[in-house]
């Protein structure tokens, strides 16, 4: 009998416990706050969580899209598990993608002879193996359809670039608010960089885009003075016309060549370690608590 009361003790504390803490999530302005709209009705996470994914038993979306973000922000900010049982606190295992709190989107090999700006312009689609979207230094292109579907959750987008032996040969943290998925990359919404030049000096390009009609993406870069005086901080060259100045044309290896400085803008006609040829490029984001924003 005694095993029986103290059974039912701890049943109904633990349901008074997790009815409170929904409540107390949900009461919580900071957790509650409204920035998801669907059919005109505008909720939390946590309400969207409550009120629509749980009555439709939480299915997780198969494609990594919104809903599974979901599920993982309300385990972290409401104490939800993945099988949508509250159990007070939670703590997601990590999604593949996830790089030190950062989710990579996109990655273009060096010398892959697939396009850079093509591969980026797969809108909507998820090209390659998610595999490849591991870690910076997996093989493989990637592009992922979170691009799209996801991009109003991300707080900061990162691009890095990578010698072959995975060392970080410049980085820089863009703020991803207010932004799309072209203009982001963008010199206002820097948050940091290791271009320590880059924000106090002219650029003639900085864009995804860049000089498309002369395969120039990715493209940072300071200045033209004909083919000897380009002088810049990034480019992703690529593959259909290969650009018309030596510079450009003649590296090692087939396209696209990833060059890239390391710290002030260099002339493009340098070799390392003045200008670097990059193994691979990658762009990674990162947004709300789930994703462990730094």
């Amino acid at each position: 009998m005694a095993n029986l009361i103290g059974l039912l003790f701890v049943i109904s504390t633990l349901c008074v416990y997790q009815v409170h803490g929904v409540l107390e999530c949900l009461d919580n302005p900071e957790n509650n706050k409204p920035d998801i709209t669907i059919d005109g009705a505008t909720m939390s996470h946590c309400e969207y969580w409550r009120d629509v994914l749980k009555p439709n038993q939480c299915l997780p979306n198969k494609d990594g899209g919104n809903e599974d973000y979901l599920k993982y922000n309300c385990a972290t900010v409401c104490g939800f598990n993945r099988n949508c049982d509250y159990v007070g606190t939670a703590t997601p295992p990590p999604e593949p993608g996830l790089v030190e709190g950062y989710q990579i989107l996109y990655k273009i090999w060096g010398g892959s002879e697939v396009d850079p700006l093509d591969l980026y312009n797969k809108v909507g689609e998820e090209v390659g193996h998610r595999q490849s979207a591991s870690s910076a230094m997996a093989p493989g292109n990637y592009r992922s359809r979170k691009f799209e579907s996801d991009w109003m959750l991300y707080l900061k987008i990162k691009v890095s670039v990578y010698d072959n032996d995975g060392v970080e040969l410049s980085r820089t943290v863009y703020n991803a608010r207010n932004s799309d998925r072209l203009n982001w990359f963008r010199k206002e919404h820097i948050l940091e960089t290791t271009y320590s030049d880059v924000q106090a000096a002219g650029s003639n390009y900085y864009s995804v885009e860049g000089d498309s009609g002369i395969d120039r993406y990715f493209y940072i870069n300071h200045h033209y003075g004909g083919c000897d005086g380009d002088e810049g901080w990034l480019i992703a060259s690529g593959c259909r016309n290969r650009g018309h100045c030596d510079w450009q044309k003649n590296r090692d290896g087939p396209c696209p060549h990833i060059l890239t400085v390391t710290d002030t803008f260099k002339n493009w006609n340098a070799v390392a370690p003045d200008v670097i040829q990059a193994a691979v490029l990658v762009v990674s984001a990162c947004g709300s608590d789930y994703y462990g924003c730094e």
